[in-house]
């Protein structure tokens, strides 16, 4: 009878700890997809015309804000 008490409350417990790594895992997700939305991504396609097709390569500079 005791060992069944003992076991029921480690079945008990573990299923606590997996309900707050998994509510854990949602939050840390949502604040991750908030924290990389504040940003603002482009996408630019360049062209270049070469000469020599052993030696092109394209610079770019500048920050976008």
């Amino acid at each position: 009878m005791k060992n069944s008490n003992i076991a029921s409350e480690i079945i008990r417990k573990q299923f606590w700890i997996i309900i707050i790594l998994i509510f854990g895992l949602i939050v840390s997700n949502g604040v991750w997809i908030w924290y990389i939305n504040q940003y603002d991504f482009t996408n630019e396609i360049v062209e270049q015309q070469v000469e020599d097709i052993e030696n092109s390569n394209i610079t770019q500079s500048g920050v976008i804000d």
